[in-house]
């Protein structure tokens, strides 16, 4: 409980220093990293002043840890540095285009926005269903824009099924970029 007080407390930073070296067994460095880290979304919306960034990249690092300990553990044929450079060398560098890719837009529900607000749509998601299945939550979202259901999505969550929605909405509607205006809503396609 002293943890959490002196994680609030404004003047305790030696104390909140002390209280982490006691649980991790070494001197924390960077002390905002570790406030940030146990900083839930909901305390600061702002993805820089709360753990979600550092949530994804602590799960990679563990990924990556256990991947590696499994591996040396079942000394699988030729190891880790053998198995890494064929992937790189055969799989990665050939396939990849890191130029292209950084240009490529994957949100597709900011484009859609984007696409709305440039066109003065009104563009709501809403959840058509929920259901369970297999017993888990199976959600339906819908892409609306001006009223009218463009695309579905179904997913596990609201977030997936949104995205999913999004993707169709804008492969539907031939949106390539914000500037497109689709024949289907009264306009003439244009891009800039």
């Amino acid at each position: 409980m002293d943890f959490i007080k002196n994680f609030f407390s404004k003047h305790s930073r030696s104390a909140f220093k002390k209280e982490l070296r006691n649980i991790l067994g070494f001197k924390p460095g960077n002390i905002s990293l570790y406030k940030t880290a146990l900083t839930h979304r909901s305390i600061r919306e702002a993805a820089a002043e709360n753990n979600e960034r550092l949530e994804y990249l602590g799960d990679a690092v563990l990924s990556a840890l256990i991947a590696d300990y499994l591996f040396k553990r079942y000394y699988l044929d030729h190891g880790y540095k053998k198995a890494s450079k064929w992937v790189l060398e055969s799989i990665i560098l050939p396939h990849m285009f890191m130029d292209d890719l950084e240009l490529l837009e994957i949100n597709h529900k900011n484009k859609l926005y984007g696409w709305a607000n440039k066109n003065g749509k009104v563009l709501e998601f809403e959840t058509l269903n929920e259901k369970l299945e297999n017993g888990r939550r199976l959600f339906t979202v819908a892409a609306v824009v001006d009223g009218r259901n463009v695309a579905e999505g179904k997913a596990f969550n609201k977030k997936d099924a949104s995205q999913i929605a999004a993707q169709v909405a804008v492969e539907k509607l031939g949106i390539l970029n914000a500037d497109s205006v689709i024949e289907e809503f009264g306009d003439t396609k244009a891009e800039s």
